[in-house]
């Protein structure tokens, strides 16, 4: 959550010291960082979070091993598109691809520390990496004249970079790429499927980011980038409400179906509340000296966003609901399912948003998506519900009885 908080300030930081359009490409950036720390994390990382059952010296060796061989492709990509772009844009891609194999390595680390059960550890690196950004920051506002949007990505990817590969030093581990790879096939079963899962929810949404741009210019995916901070915290909120639901849930689920139900219905309804309350204050012409203090010149286009994007945030909540459930009861075959089907026409509807509206029309194209996605996952949780639980064995072999849903796959 923190490293979602040093994103968050970054931005912030940024659009203080940038033009729009100079905030626009650190903005690219940022995208280019979801996309492939993303993929990274879904293909090679959180597998562990499962099978993680070795030392964690031992783990951490192996997931490092497995970012380092999954890193030289995005690397070569976005030095490519540098290359291929050039201006601006290009500098801050060269200048993340110089970062990245670093921030892998100090996300790895992350990994290893919640599969060990030594959140702190994790903790204390997201931390160093928080106090190292703003430091470098700091010493970018003493320069003078115009400071230069590849001197922010370094500014914010570089500290991290520094902690990723200073862990791996301090360690004394031994990097093999032939281990990596070892490790993406061992468990391909599971990286495979959070890597298509993963680009059918957040990547489509980065593709429209960049459509955005090739309509409309960079400067636009500023304010979108500005837009989707101002409720930043309502992310680390979803994320709290999963971590905790999802396993209640599940025992929930094995002593009543219709409990479960009401606590789901209550939760996105919290959730939604929650949302329009922070859509209500943001939307107020009293917050706009706010608004300009964190992020400039950035803030009229982020202002024109604020109501499409609570909007999509609001149909996130109805989604929120539904989605724990079915994490709950393992239904992941159909969570994949549904992403699948939805990801093409929630793409198309964010395009053609774009084309009609230039950014409000993109954010409610993928709103409308996300809309049908939620009702999709609500029909979904009732024919889940409907199936019988079963009795499977009296005697699991780590202990309590094993039961699962008709349909449903048996994990010990």
């Amino acid at each position: 959550m923190v490293s979602n908080g040093t994103n968050a300030a970054a931005t912030v930081l940024a659009a203080r010291e940038l033009t729009p359009v100079g905030f626009g490409a650190f903005a690219a950036t940022v995208v280019s960082f979801t996309i492939t720390v993303g993929g990274a994390r879904a293909l090679a990382l959180e597998a562990a979070l499962v099978r993680g059952q070795e030392s964690g010296r031992r783990l951490m060796a192996d997931l490092s091993s497995a970012v380092t061989a999954f890193v030289p492709v995005p690397v070569v990509v976005l030095l490519g598109a540098g290359a291929l772009v050039g201006g601006s844009v290009g500098a801050c891609l060269v200048a993340f691809a110089a970062c990245l194999p670093g921030l892998v390595l100090q996300d790895a680390w992350r990994y290893a520390s919640f599969t060990g059960r030594r959140p702190r550890a994790a903790f204390a690196s997201d931390v160093a990496w928080l106090v190292g950004m703003v430091a470098s920051f700091g010493a970018l506002t003493a320069v003078r004249g115009e400071i230069r949007p590849e001197w922010t990505v370094l500014a914010w990817a570089g500290p991290g970079a520094v902690l990723g590969m200073g862990t791996v030093a301090v360690q004394r581990l031994r990097l093999s790429a032939r281990v990596g790879v070892w490790w993406i096939r061992a468990n391909l079963d599971l990286g495979g499927r959070y890597l298509v899962d993963f680009i059918g929810t957040l990547g489509i949404a980065q593709v429209a980011l960049y459509a955005l741009v090739l309509i409309s210019g960079i400067g636009a995916l500023g304010g979108v980038r500005a837009g989707y901070a101002l409720f930043g915290p309502l992310q680390v909120l979803y994320v709290s409400v999963m971590v905790t639901l999802v396993p209640d849930g599940r025992r929930l689920a094995l002593r009543s179906s219709r409990r479960l139900v009401e606590v789901l219905v209550v939760t996105s309804v919290i959730l939604l509340l929650v949302t329009v309350a922070i859509g209500v204050v943001l939307s107020l012409r009293a917050f706009d000296p706010v608004g300009e203090l964190l992020f400039g010149a950035t803030w009229p286009s982020a202002r024109d966003l604020v109501v499409p994007v609570c909007a999509q945030t609001c149909a996130g909540a109805v989604l929120a609901g539904p989605t724990m459930g079915l994490r709950a009861l393992e239904e992941a075959a159909v969570l994949l399912r549904i992403r699948l089907y939805s990801a093409a026409p929630t793409l198309v509807l964010a395009c053609l948003g774009a084309v009609l509206g230039e950014a409000p029309g993109m954010v409610y194209g993928l709103t409308v998506g996300s809309a049908g996605s939620a009702a999709w996952h609500w029909v979904a949780l009732r024919s889940a519900l409907a199936r019988p639980t079963v009795p499977v064995a009296a005697e699991g072999p780590l202990g309590p009885p094993v039961v699962r849903r008709r349909g449903a796959r048996v994990r010990h």
